[in-house]
């Protein structure tokens, strides 16, 4: 063994082992596990979820995560299928390791999941396993990541996961057969919003209850709160009478999207709809999205992917705000030739033709 136990460390686990104990509020139990685990093993992202692996596919029941933002809502929609992990942990057996000992590096940065996912959410080193697993093939798992800005979980990090988990699995296996289950659902948009400015959240029961608005994320006038909550409610409505208007024959949408104006500014709104256990438990959420950051986030994550040089990520940025050869030349100081170097090998990298393909490779997931 590389490593000792201090005195702290063993205080510190302790601490967190009579937390895990002391609630009777099984959700409320993961959540303050997540956030206290970070004194003993460091992560940016971490997350604890429930699903069900059968016949190569899965379906996910509720998440709770600490430091995600909209890079879970999209996992779950289009990336879920091809994550490498979740075969892994569907196993009876406990199982907990670091994502560097299951995979060959230099062949996983290969594959689309880690391109168009693990990259871009910055999530290069993980602690992965599973906390319970039961007879139907229903899953309680836990990950911990971080980016390449700091090194790989060391073995004492992974071995406190290791001795944290038997006392986790008791209390996932109370959870998956307690009433408490369905209280976690509402958490899956209990985003970190702290890195996605673009993107507010807001909650409605069935009833039309306001139970979370998400303001300042988007840095949205107190005096215009109440207008903003009315537009994203009133589309609530539209989405509840679309889904009571449905015929038996077609299946319900529980989604709506729409274009919203407000204050002088374009916002994508998206409306879900999760049904509870009666009107009250019934859930709405609306998530409001900013067209220009969003573009923005787009843009810087395409250099990192896409290993543009600086000049290179210029010369794009430019060509995505819709500037001519020679508006990039007198923009940038350079000239035509270069102007053209730079074009061609940013087509290159992207694998497309030309300029108008542009848009299309930011927006249908090529990145």
């Amino acid at each position: 063994m590389e490593y000792v136990f201090t005195k702290e460390d063993i205080l510190e686990f302790n601490r967190i082992i009579d937390e895990i104990y002391g609630s009777e509020d099984l959700p409320q139990c993961f959540d303050t596990f997540l956030k206290n685990i970070s004194s003993l093993v460091y992560f940016e992202k971490g997350d604890i979820y429930i699903f069900k692996y059968a016949n190569g596919k899965i379906t996910y029941d509720s998440y709770i995560s600490v430091g995600y933002g909209k890079e879970l809502d999209i996992y779950k929609t289009y990336f879920c299928n091809l994550d490498d992990v979740l075969p892994l942990i569907s196993v009876n057996q406990p199982v907990m390791f670091r994502s560097s000992d299951i995979f060959l590096s230099s062949e996983r940065e290969k594959t689309d999941y880690y391109k168009k996912h693990l990259n871009p959410a910055k999530m290069h080193h993980s602690i992965e396993g599973n906390l319970y697993v039961d007879e139907n093939g229903t899953v309680v798992g836990i990950g911990l990541h971080r980016s390449d800005s700091y090194d790989d979980f060391s073995q004492k990090e992974l071995d406190i996961l290791k001795l944290m988990r038997p006392h986790l699995s008791k209390m996932a296996e109370r959870f998956l057969h307690s009433s408490d289950k369905n209280s976690l659902n509402e958490r899956l948009m209990d985003f970190d919003l702290s890195e996605f400015k673009e993107i507010g959240i807001w909650m409605w029961n069935g009833t039309g209850q306001l139970i979370k608005a998400s303001f300042d994320e988007l840095n949205i006038n107190e005096s215009h709160h109440e207008e903003l909550n009315r537009i994203l409610s009133s589309l609530c409505v539209s989405l509840k009478n679309n889904m009571q208007n449905g015929s038996q024959e077609e299946p319900q949408n529980n989604q709506l999207h729409s274009k919203v104006l407000f204050e002088g500014s374009t916002y994508y709104a998206s409306i879900s709809y999760k049904k509870g256990i009666s009107e009250d438990e019934d859930r709405f959420v609306a998530i409001l999205y900013d067209y220009i950051n969003i573009i923005k986030h787009l843009i810087c994550s395409m250099k990192t992917q896409y290993d543009f040089t600086d000049r290179e990520f210029e010369v794009l940025k430019c060509l995505i705000e819709g500037m001519n050869i020679n508006e990039i030349c007198n923009t940038l100081f350079i000239s035509t030739s270069t102007v053209k170097k730079h074009m061609t090998n940013i087509y290159k990298k992207l694998n497309i033709e030309g300029r108008h393909q542009l848009i299309s490779c930011m927006l249908d997931n090529k990145i």
